[in-house]
């Protein structure tokens, strides 16, 4: 009996692995069983992209101070060069402004309603306030994918239109 339990298995008597196996070759090779994937999201037409960089246009060169982070109502700050604020130039598609502390430099590109910011940076001064919101400010600004501005307002957005960060037009 010990014989028989080491026994080879017969070749029309497939392991359950085997099985398997064979299932899953069986369906790639029927082109009945194969899906296909879902197909990608269209790219934004030529239309389109000019649409959103035009609309972008009324956010450049302008400073757009910011007011909530995260939902949350930012400190107070007297207005100058050290308010938390942005500026997206026209010429160069590039980002300045300030966190509080430190300035900020940077890239963006838009497509319709998405914004990228490219690799913000900082200076590297310490501040005896403001820095912990500060950081979270850089932080919120790399994880920005698209825009919408309503009137004054400028928001900030994840994927999920979640708000990030809320700026409104500084007087100038």
């Amino acid at each position: 009996m010990a014989e028989a339990s080491f026994t080879p298995r017969r070749i029309g008597m497939p392991s359950a692995a085997g099985c398997l196996l064979a299932g899953w070759l069986t369906a790639l090779a029927t082109p009945a069983s194969v899906t296909a994937a879902p197909a990608a999201a269209p790219a934004a037409s030529a239309a389109s992209q000019a649409a959103g960089a035009a609309a972008f246009a009324a956010v450049q060169d302008k400073r757009w101070r910011l007011s909530k982070l995260d939902g949350a109502a930012i400190e107070a700050r007297a207005s100058g060069a050290r308010a938390p604020h942005l500026i997206f130039s026209a010429t160069k598609s590039r980002l300045s402004g300030s966190g509080g502390c430190n300035r900020i430099m940077g890239s963006f590109s838009v497509q319709g309603e998405r914004l990228t910011i490219k690799h913000p940076v900082t200076t590297m001064m310490a501040c005896p306030r403001g820095m912990e919101q500060e950081q979270r400010f850089i932080a919120a600004l790399g994880e920005v994918q698209r825009w919408r501005l309503e009137g004054e307002v400028l928001e900030l957005m994840d994927w999920s239109h979640q708000v990030l960060a809320r700026l409104e037009l500084d007087a100038p």
